[in-house]
């Protein structure tokens, strides 16, 4: 009776921690293109991406002097004047941000590297901000497949309410049961007290 009940328990518990694991499965495919569809829309300032002075450079904006100025559209330009750098932003339809880098504080060769690299962003961005509807579109089409992907779930529940509606209909432990009470009974019959 007990090898019933056990195969029983590990048969139902089987199929219960594939259920669940198929479900955690589908649960984190739906996240991952939630976050991707919101990265997309909603894409923020991005990581950051290099530091100079106050100047932040991040995947889509750029933090100049506390101002954030969209890298869509900028145009980055470097200058050299005797002890000092200098960064300007040409920025669309809004004119020039200027900001001055004594080499004391900041080598040359750093300055124009940042120059270089927001260049370099700003190029991306615009490639990106191209792309963007393309990807919105994408990522809302993979969402969906994912959303409609329940048939690995769906195939372990139905397992496990087979598996279930199996052992409540199995009568072998109904049988086990009887045939145990029927030896009790005959104990107690014959020895004065029923085992437990």
């Amino acid at each position: 009776m007990r090898q019933i009940q056990w195969a029983a328990r590990r048969e139902i518990s089987t199929a219960q921690a594939k259920a669940h694991a198929r479900r955690l499965a589908y649960d984190q495919r739906v996240r991952a293109g939630q976050r991707r569809l919101e990265r997309l829309t909603n894409p923020g300032h991005g990581e950051v991406l290099a530091e100079l002075g106050r100047t932040t450079l991040h995947e889509h904006v750029l933090i100049f002097a506390g101002e954030t100025i969209p890298l869509a559209g900028l145009r980055v330009r470097f200058e050299q004047s005797g002890t000092k750098s200098h960064l300007y932003l040409d920025l669309p339809n809004t004119g020039v941000r200027h900001e001055m880098y004594p080499h004391a504080d900041h080598p040359e060769d750093d300055v124009r590297a940042f120059a270089v690299r927001a260049q370099n962003a700003a190029v991306d961005e615009n490639a990106f901000l191209e792309q963007q509807k393309h990807l919105i579109a994408e990522a809302q089409a993979e969402l969906a497949a994912a959303k409609d992907d329940t048939a690995p779930h769906d195939e372990a529940r139905r397992h496990l309410t087979q598996v279930t509606q199996r052992h409540r209909k199995d009568t072998r432990l109904g049988a086990a049961l009887a045939d145990l009470d029927a030896l009790r009974d005959r104990w107690q019959h014959e020895s004065g007290r029923r085992p437990r």
